[in-house]
């Protein structure tokens, strides 16, 4: 089903005796056969906590405006939304003209809440839930806390760093100290975010932090290349996803919300940049020459790939049901972009395993009814080039300006590659849910 048609599903506005649209029930009969007694204010208020909720949770603008366009036809109210990563304009236009402007900080993907959220507006498109009962559900969901415990989370950040080391070519003592000290920049990211006037410098502290233990170690303990450490160390933190959801903003025309987004994740990573060349600045007199690293064996780099989604779930709070067809996509998408690195180049690497995996997540979505988003996101989470923007910055940083250059060219080649990759899946397999 094309966009057009995904609007028009929820465009089935309800009607009167006479044949005209009625704007006042949200279903044409409540389960016990009266109509639904929502005023249009209480309309509008379901609309914009939808549309608070859906951003918090890591909806993408292009994802977000869609839903809720249609969520507001469906209930008969018409409706525009502009969505910025830290703010949600709405513009209500019948029976009265009124526009509200909400402030609101876009949280870490949640995909168990998001698929939550988009069933329980699948019950009241479907008409097996009134408006009263969405509402009510909608604040249980909102309400629940993390899917997953502190233990859970804690691995999950241990393997993902480790795994992203193995990507890096490390040798096992790289990934050793990197999956501790991810383990440990989740601590600090706890810790920070209980002190709400700390909770802007968690990249440059854990920057620091990282880079700092990696030089020591590297320098009085084992000898190994401290780089590689810190970067599998910091995986966690860098916003190569949320560089990559930019640009496919900007390439869908969502500027407004693709170069603010942008802005954000050039910030992320200097700051990171900061903390770990305050570090290197500091302890340049520690740093001992880079040894030379034993490559591990060539199945090392398998395993690594058949752990990471599974740690990339949990950290995006995934249900486990919906675990295999991550991993599937996951993998899938991975094998095919190696292939076609070997064969055409990065880019086309790129290219090549974002369209699987968008063509595969829309064919789940068509499939399952679920949103495409789930297996989607953890699987392009291994191909998003966060790490060569960090390389860019660090380049920069030891005044390799060449380098940082060629990093940076690199990152925006790959990720515009990533983006042509999905939206070449949504023309090979039209996506049939709008999130």
């Amino acid at each position: 089903m094309t966009q057009g048609a995904d609007a028009r599903k929820f465009s089935r506005i309800n009607q009167d005796s006479s044949g005209k649209p009625g704007m006042e029930p949200t279903r044409q009969q409540a389960i016990d056969g009266q109509p639904d007694p929502i005023t249009a204010d209480g309309r509008r208020a379901f609309l914009l906590r939808v549309a608070e909720l859906l951003h918090r949770h890591g909806t993408p603008s292009h994802r977000l405006e869609r839903v809720m366009t249609g969520v507001s036809q469906r209930l008969g109210i018409e409706a525009s939304y502009l969505y910025t990563p830290t703010a949600l304009l709405v513009a209500f236009e019948k029976p009265e003209p009124q526009t509200r402007l909400l402030r609101v900080e876009a949280g870490p993907v949640d995909l168990g809440k998001l698929y939550e959220f988009d069933e329980a507006l699948e019950r009241l498109d479907d008409g097996h839930a009134t408006l009263e009962e969405t509402r009510e559900r909608v604040e249980v969901i909102a309400a629940a806390g993390r899917r997953y415990g502190f233990f859970p989370s804690l691995m999950a950040c241990c393997v993902a760093s480790a795994a992203a080391t193995v990507f890096f070519h490390g040798g096992w003592k790289e990934v050793l100290l990197a999956a501790i000290l991810g383990s440990m920049v989740m601590l600090l990211e706890r810790l920070v975010g209980k002190l709400r006037r700390t909770g802007y410098m968690l990249e440059a502290l854990a920057g620091f932090f990282a880079a700092s233990v990696s030089l020591i170690v590297a320098a009085t303990l084992i000898p190994l290349d401290d780089r590689l450490a810190t970067m599998g160390a910091l995986i966690i933190l860098f916003p190569g996803f949320s560089f990559t959801v930019a640009m496919t903003e900007l390439a869908t025309r969502h500027l407004s919300s693709g170069v603010a987004r942008l802005a954000g994740a050039g910030v992320i990573f200097l700051t990171l940049a900061v903390g770990v060349s305050l570090a290197w600045r500091l302890g340049q007199d520690l740093r001992p020459a880079v040894p030379v690293i034993l490559p591990l064996p060539f199945w090392s780099e398998w395993i690594a790939l058949a752990c990471a989604p599974f740690a990339f779930a949990i950290l995006l709070q995934a249900r486990r049901r919906q675990w295999p067809v991550i991993c599937l996509v996951a993998w899938c998408g991975y094998v095919v972009a190696r292939l076609g690195t070997a064969w055409m180049g990065v880019e086309f690497g790129a290219f090549s395993g974002a369209l699987v995996i968008g063509a595969l997540s829309n064919l789940y979505a068509r499939l399952r009814d679920h949103p495409a988003m789930i297996p989607q996101v953890p699987a392009v989470l291994t191909l998003v080039p966060g790490s060569i923007g960090f390389r860019s910055v660090t380049a920069f940083i030891d005044q390799n300006a060449v380098a940082g250059v060629e990093f940076a060219f690199s990152m925006s080649i790959i990720a515009i590659s990533i983006v042509g990759g999905l939206l070449a899946a949504n023309a090979v397999v039209p996506p049939r849910r709008s999130l």
